[in-house]
């Protein structure tokens, strides 16, 4: 008998475990979750399984209205077991793909329930686009390259944002550099005109000094050249 889950309406919808018990505890299950929630972007279903979650008794049959996007699976398994299923999305559930065999997503990236806009319970279609919260992968598992790049556009714009606040900043700091060393310069300059000032201030004020205490000492001394007179 497979076991059959309708949480369509539910505001939150958890499934723990899949994990202790034996291997058919989950097997073939068929679950309808809700639509994820539009306002604060967050899925209303989580799994919380193992590798009880597979497909030895039956095929396993999700029902989603955007896909994989509604789903939030904390995934402590490791594919051991078969992993066949379907994933049925779209407003009616008229879109389906087969289980990757070693991932919860599509087993082809372009599937449309790796990737189809948002629609909550009444069938109203959201202007937002969204890519499914689980990787694209390939047959064998693998995340494909195109997801890999989609997947890192957001770390991208990170980087790109810490680039150009490191530029900004550097070029300030540069900025302010060669502002201290065009002050210290003419500092430096204007320093020099005043030391050399002073110094012609201190001479004047020593010949200045020198003529009180000395008037003579300001005539030019010709008394060599000057004739000699003998009175008798």
């Amino acid at each position: 008998n497979k076991i059959s889950i309708n949480a369509i309406q539910s505001s939150l919808f958890i499934l723990n475990d899949c994990k202790s018990a034996n291997s058919l505890s989950c097997s073939g299950i068929r679950i309808y979750f809700p639509p994820r929630d539009n306002e604060n972007n967050l899925p209303k279903s989580i799994l919380r399984v193992g590798n009880n979650l597979n497909s030895i008794s039956n095929q396993m049959e999700f029902y989603a209205i955007n896909g994989w996007i509604d789903i939030d699976i904390e995934y402590s398994g490791e594919f051991i077991h078969a992993n066949e299923g379907k994933m049925y999305c779209s407003t009616n559930y008229d879109n389906n793909c087969n289980f990757a065999s070693k991932a919860w997503s599509c087993a082809q990236p372009t599937d449309i329930c790796n990737n189809i806009g948002v629609v909550n319970a009444n069938g109203e279609s959201s202007s937002t686009t969204n890519m499914s919260t689980q990787q694209p992968v390939e047959e064998d598992g693998l995340p494909s390259f195109v997801s890999i790049i989609s997947g890192l556009n957001s770390l991208w714009y990170i980087i790109g944002a810490i680039v150009v606040f490191l530029c900004c900043f550097l070029c300030l700091l540069l900025y302010l550099i060669r502002r201290s060393y065009r002050l210290h310069r003419t500092t430096a300059q204007q320093l020099k005109v005043a030391v050399d000032e002073l110094k012609d201030f201190k001479h004047m004020h020593e010949i200045l000094v020198g003529s009180r205490t000395d008037p003579e000492s300001l005539l030019p001394n010709n008394n060599n050249n000057m004739p000699s007179i003998h009175v008798n």
